[in-house]
């Protein structure tokens, strides 16, 4: 070997090392984000998708003064039908609910659907569709919009 070095072939010096947790940490960043949903509504009975997980969105707003309804939209994407979850919502909460067309519906092919629920339920609906249909209330998003007072209790 010239000159006396020592290097074994390395590299550079100390600074190009890397401890496990530093590996760890860029190599999970690097990763693309999925999630499963298991429903027996899906083919196969779980629908895999990339990204973050799919929200339920729920809007409180006034109608005709003093009445507050809840609208309901995203259910598809946990496998629950508008339809059910109205006719459900009737008989849980003892309140009108029907079901209406999207506007915001991207894809002209599969219409989406909203549920508009009389009432205001946003703590009650939330907590239903986690123990009833497995919804993580995480995933629900709730927006309040103006002049909807808080109910009384």
């Amino acid at each position: 070997s010239e000159g006396g070095d020592d290097d074994d072939g390395g590299g550079d010096d100390d600074d190009e090392r890397v401890t496990k947790e530093e590996l760890m940490k860029d190599f999970i960043a690097s990763l693309s984000r999925y999630y499963g949903i298991v429903s027996p509504a899906f083919p196969d009975g779980i629908r895999i998708g990339s990204g973050a997980l799919p929200t339920v969105e729920l809007l409180l707003e006034m109608r005709q003064g003093n009445k507050v309804v809840t609208r309901i939209s995203g259910l598809e994407a946990w496998g629950l039908s508008p339809d059910a979850v109205a006719r459900e919502c009737q008989r849980r909460f003892a309140s009108s609910a029907t079901t209406a067309d999207l506007q915001t519906s991207r894809n002209s092919s599969a219409a989406l659907k909203e549920v508009v629920v009389q009432g205001h339920l946003a703590r009650e609906f939330v907590a239903w569709l986690a123990e009833r249909h497995g919804v993580p209330e995480r995933v629900v998003n709730v927006t309040t919009r103006k002049g909807v007072k808080a109910p009384k209790r």
